[in-house]
């Protein structure tokens, strides 16, 4: 069982967040406690290529980190369907003093496409893998759009280690007032995750707020153009489709 050490970083609400034992956190993850380098992107994280998983299942997750100050309980962040580490960005900057932890979903961004469909208990025990590696015990977590599912079931299966939740932009349940037919039609189609120009026109329609302003927001998400060549979880499968339809 993986336990608290009595290492422990000061938190800007009086309270202490504990820090997990060196040794305790590569347990539970696949064996191979090594990651990628990290490498600066153009916004506040530092990124990680994190092989997680079990040792029979083994998944390549692009992490995101942003180290803050030291102080203060860090935050993990779910973000929502399809949105990858950059997409939140904007937000980490607002707050540069707060560490903070954000991760691609399998199968979205850089991170690797799953050999079949996974629950959101999955990508509960894939966060607190990634918290083991960073020697994190205890976190706020923030759920946006989808992300406030993962959000939820993080909170609900590791309650120790969720100190504060909080959900942003998420559903009202069966009785909530459906959008507009339109909008779920630019939900629905993938055309958003390849054509650039297409996913910044309609970032207003389905983000709202300061996308219907201003575009560069959008640019944060960038779509991949050139499916081809690129080797994103995403585009992997849509070529690989597309071959075995060629053949």
């Amino acid at each position: 069982m993986n336990t608290f050490n009595t290492t422990r970083s000061r938190n800007t609400g009086g309270g202490e967040s504990p820090r997990r034992n060196n040794a305790d956190a590569s347990e539970g993850a696949t064996g191979d406690s090594t990651a990628g380098p990290a490498t600066r992107t153009d916004g506040p994280f530092a990124i990680e290529m994190m092989v997680l998983g079990t040792v029979a299942d083994p998944l390549l997750v692009r992490v995101g980190r942003q180290t803050g100050n030291g102080n203060g309980t860090p935050l993990l962040m779910f973000n929502g369907i399809g949105g990858n580490i950059e997409l939140l960005a904007s937000l980490a900057e607002r707050m540069p003093e707060r560490e903070i932890v954000i991760f691609d979903i399998p199968g979205v961004g850089k991170s690797q496409l799953p050999k079949g469909p996974y629950r959101l208990g999955g990508i509960a025990r894939i966060a607190t893998q990634i918290l083991d590696r960073f020697g994190i015990g205890q976190v706020d977590v923030l759920g946006v759009s989808w992300g406030r599912a993962a959000a939820q079931e993080f909170a609900h299966r590791f309650r120790d280690r969720c100190r504060r939740l909080v959900l942003c932009a998420t559903a009202a349940g069966a009785v909530m007032i459906p959008a507009k037919p339109s909008v779920l039609w630019k939900m629905a189609t993938p055309r958003r995750y390849t054509d650039a120009t297409y996913s910044r026109s309609i970032s207003g329609d389905i983000y709202g707020g300061d996308f219907r302003q201003r575009g560069k927001h959008a640019d944060r998400w960038e779509p991949c153009i050139d499916r081809s060549t690129c080797s994103c979880a995403r585009c992997s499968k849509i070529n690989g489709v597309g071959s075995a339809r060629k053949a």
